[in-house]
């Protein structure tokens, strides 16, 4: 091992210090995919001994991951390759049959599932405030939530920026009644009625 100077070996230590707490931090969140807390643990005897199985729950699918990531990569790509054509230099192309997909590790995925759950409780609680001083409803709405996200939005993301301050509350979908055993819908029993042409009279004319 060479031996540095007093004045590199300040930055040295600072940067190793730091390589270790973040190789610490990445062993914890990676094991935290399989802590009771955030699993399902179910047990079976396989061969007279039993087998536990770790099933972790989920609030993002491991398919939004690799679409996000996908997404991410492809940017960069295109982003690269105008910067090498900017000052004319010859971008190497990416291939069409094996592009770059970035690996989202399971502590990272435990990590923005952890915060994305905090962000939407904290969302949540501010709605609740502002239903109560409205006292106008015992029900969380649209609008309460929108106050909620745009207050949380605002204490946390205002000074980094690193997320849109505005939130779009989409409304949920209307249910539709049940249908009945037998019951035909409209546009069943609309297809069922005979083609009528129009009328002469309702026709454009012609020039």
């Amino acid at each position: 091992m060479v031996k540095l100077d007093a004045v590199r070996q300040s930055p040295h230590n600072i940067l190793a210090n730091s390589r270790k707490a973040r190789k610490m931090y990445d062993k914890a969140w990676n094991a935290a995919a399989r802590a009771p807390v955030f699993c399902k643990i179910t047990k079976r005897a396989v061969a007279g001994k039993t087998k536990k199985t770790y099933r972790t729950h989920r609030m993002i699918g491991s398919h939004a991951y690799m679409v996000a990531a996908s997404g991410a990569a492809s940017t960069v790509a295109n982003a690269m390759e105008a910067e090498c054509y900017a000052v004319r230099e010859e971008a190497d192309p990416e291939s069409s049959r094996a592009p770059w997909l970035p690996q989202v590790a399971k502590g990272a995925k435990m990590v923005l599932e952890q915060f994305l759950c905090a962000l939407a409780q904290e969302a949540t609680k501010k709605a609740h405030a502002v239903r109560e001083g409205c006292g106008t409803t015992k029900r969380l709405n649209r609008k309460h939530m929108q106050i909620g996200w745009d207050v949380v939005f605002e204490n946390i993301f205002s000074n980094t920026a690193m997320m849109p301050k505005s939130m779009y509350v989409a409304l949920p979908a209307a249910k539709k009644p049940a249908k009945k055993k037998g019951e035909k819908s409209k546009e069943a029993e609309g297809d069922d009625e005979d083609y009528a042409p129009a009328d002469d009279d309702d026709a454009p004319a012609e020039d």
